[in-house]
């Protein structure tokens, strides 16, 4: 069976994956550290309304959103439900810790169905969970008529939208480092334009106390507003990456030429290298590319000075 959607996230001592089959399974997988990798699998609805559009999980690792066809939003528990965490407490083997989870956004034993209110005849084509500087968890989903939709998870309520113009294929978030933190939204369109929007930004980092100013508090003032991204290639595609601190990046595909662009947080081109065809996921960390293609084949390539060796390090399969 092929696998549709897939899906990473990053906790305290874990990682976590998801893959979407076409038999209706979802594959979870956790690797933590010192212990055997633990793989789950849950049969998801059998029905065609329910077929997942995409999915994203959250920036502590240990929940997953889910958002259907049909327009349902589904929250699953996905770091309990791999761990059996909850079985184990009940049992008195462990003590539950929330310390470095998200809030208890939802049942810690089975599925959460969120509602919404937007227009269902607009639908979505992307989504990206969305953690502010404060702790506040937005779900942020993209439609074909071309509209970003701002969701709070807490609460499971809608809070405003924000028009591009143009239909949107893809959305994914960009963290800048520099002097002051920034996040971004970089959107991809069907016409091949890429736009960024500014979601928060703080004050310089090294001043006793921040000051954050956000679009959920300054909805259409600038600089929380959409703009076109001109150093980008219109015929390229986003690759869903894993965005590192030291540095952000955002990775780009050329199809034509099976070839990666790396541009840094200032959008401006860094370097490119030659990948196989179909990359699912990137990741950068300590100047180490990591490469997920078709086959489960893992591409590792070391950087020196901004710049990839020519040859591969290592290729893993599994």
């Amino acid at each position: 069976s092929w696998v549709g959607v897939v899906g990473f996230g990053k906790g305290p001592d874990f990682t976590i994956t998801v893959a979407v089959h076409s038999n209706d399974l979802i594959i979870l997988r956790i690797n933590q550290t010192s212990k055997s990798p633990i793989v789950k699998t849950l049969k998801w609805f059998q029905d065609q309304t329910k077929k997942i559009i995409c999915l994203h999980f959250s920036p502590c690792g240990y929940w997953l959103i889910i958002i259907c066809v049909d327009t349902t939003h589904v929250l699953i528990p996905a770091y309990w439900i791999v761990t059996d965490y909850n079985s184990s407490v009940n049992s008195g083997l462990i003590q539950p810790n929330f310390s470095w989870a998200t809030k208890q956004i939802g049942s810690l034993n089975e599925i959460t169905i969120i509602s919404t209110k937007y227009n269902k005849t607009d639908s979505v084509s992307d989504c990206v969970w969305w953690q502010t500087f404060d702790g506040i968890d937005i779900l942020i989903r993209s439609t074909f008529t071309g509209n970003l939709h701002f969701l709070k998870v807490q609460s499971k309520s809608d809070i405003f939208e924000i028009h591009i113009g143009e239909p949107i294929s893809s959305i994914r978030t960009l963290v800048s480092f520099e002097k002051s933190y920034k996040k971004f939204l970089i959107v991809r369109t069907l016409k091949g334009n890429y736009w960024s929007l500014l979601l928060e930004i703080s004050s310089d980092k090294e001043q006793k106390h921040m000051k954050i100013n956000s679009i959920l508090t300054s909805q259409g003032k600038p600089p929380f507003l959409p703009e076109i991204i001109s150093t980008f290639p219109r015929e390229s595609k986003i690759v869903p990456s894993v965005l590192s601190m030291d540095p952000s990046f955002v990775g780009l595909i050329d199809p034509q030429n099976n070839t990666l662009l790396v541009y840094n947080e200032n959008f401006t081109f860094v370097f490119q290298v030659k990948t196989p065809s179909n990359p699912i996921l990137c990741a950068l960390s300590q100047k180490i590319l990591f490469i997920l293609s078709e086959g489960n084949i893992l591409h590792i390539f070391s950087i020196t000075h901004e710049s990839p060796s020519n040859g591969k390090l290592l290729i893993v399969s599994e």
